[in-house]
């Protein structure tokens, strides 16, 4: 077997070398932007951003002469790229059209519909567009594009003073919804042929928009128990949106977001095939022993181990706009896992801008969701006592 993998993750951001250990596979790394990333125990080329072309006739020439059985794209902003080379190639695997309803919003919540509970939502082109559709349902809205990531680009609107207030020139390929008011799940995993191989369900700590608002709230989740009815109605919803926008022979992994109204009422937010962002990987690995983002590369369906060892949760604390001074890392005895980039002290950084972008993160465990809760409670305490902005 011998599979392609589009890179743009550096060796600090990615490590691939567990791939190794895939028998019979052969994984050949075509890294772009990534300062020459020479991937360990694989075959490696490199390219800038300006050679993506190059990249792709590189990937079309040598699967004439030695087949690929499969091209990924792990990174989220090539999934309809590897969609596109696939289907070129003939390989099958996730198809063009999926990967399109799993990256274009509009597309995605045209096909759900009548599938699952949606917010109010309508395509925005241009002002009038979203004046129109606050008459019509009232603020608080969410501005976002159709094909972004992250949050990135995603503006919350509570008022006609925030509107006028929007700094996006071209509003071409937004989405306009009603804010939906209660709380913001994230269920990440694997998919194949119409099954969920593996599924782990967090509560947010906030709703992935501390960007947009005040200072004060951090972006995070909490594993909730997979036996609660909370986690299996969101399952249940899942396998909906999962085998509406898929090719049942399709095996992807996902990260898809729900809210729980205030009622009660699951509402469908979005879902990408990818793996989730932030440190939801680091979570998973610490509850259940795997390394979610290496077996989603692996060709192979066996399902797996839905056991949790432990709860896991993870935070991230948001950059503030100014020199950052100096920052000391909590090491408590329930701390599995901390992310920081010592080279930023003394660097002047800018305000967090996506729900991800922050200066130091951390998974932590415990023996309950409330547990993991009241230790990122105590986190966030101890932490921002010993960060110092100037």
């Amino acid at each position: 077997m011998r599979i392609a993998i589009i890179n743009r993750f550096t060796e600090d951001d990615c490590d691939y070398s567990d791939l190794k250990d895939v028998s019979d596979t052969e994984y050949i790394f075509f890294n772009i932007s990534c300062s020459n990333r020479t991937t360990k125990n694989f075959y490696n080329f490199n390219y800038s951003d300006s050679e993506l072309n190059l990249c792709i006739m590189d990937i079309i020439e040598m699967h004439k002469k030695i087949p690929f059985s499969n091209v990924l794209t792990p990174y989220e902003f090539d999934v309809e790229l590897g969609g596109a080379i696939r289907e070129y190639l003939d390989i099958g695997f996730q198809s063009r059209e999926s990967c399109l309803s799993f990256r274009d919003k509009l597309i995605m919540k045209n096909k759900l519909r009548e599938v699952v509970n949606l917010p109010r939502y309508s395509e925005v082109s241009n002002l009038i567009d979203i004046i129109e559709f606050i008459e019509s349902y009232g603020f608080p809205v969410i501005i976002k594009p159709r094909n972004s990531a992250g949050s990135f680009g995603v503006k919350l609107l509570n008022n006609y003073e925030s509107l006028k207030k929007l700094e996006i020139i071209n509003l071409e390929n937004y989405l306009i919804e009603s804010y939906v008011k209660g709380s913001m799940f994230h269920l990440d995993g694997l998919y194949c042929n119409g099954e969920i191989l593996f599924c782990s369900v967090s509560k947010y700590l906030s709703d992935c928009l501390t960007h947009e608002k005040e200072e004060g709230e951090y972006v995070g989740s909490v594993m909730v128990d997979l036996e609660s009815d909370v986690a299996k109605i969101l399952t249940e919803e899942l396998k909906k949106v999962l085998n509406t926008l898929s090719n049942k022979n399709e095996r992807i992994p996902y990260h898809c977001e729900f809210f729980i109204t205030e009622k009660g009422d699951p509402i469908f937010c979005e879902i990408a095939s990818r793996i989730g962002g932030g440190l939801i990987n680091q979570a998973v690995e610490n509850s259940y022993k795997f390394d979610l983002f290496i077996t989603s590369l692996i060709n192979e369906h066996d399902i797996v181990e839905n056991e949790m060892g432990a709860y896991s949760g993870w935070i991230l604390f948001p950059s503030k706009s100014g020199k950052l001074l100096n920052l000391e890392l909590a090491d408590f005895e329930w701390i599995k896992f901390a992310q920081f980039d010592k080279s930023r002290i003394g660097r002047i950084l800018e305000k967090s801008h996506t729900s991800i972008y922050s200066i130091v993160g951390y998974v932590v465990q415990g023996n309950s969701s409330d547990e993991v809760l009241q230790r990122i409670e105590k986190l966030i305490e101890w932490q921002e006592k010993r960060i110092q902005w100037g």
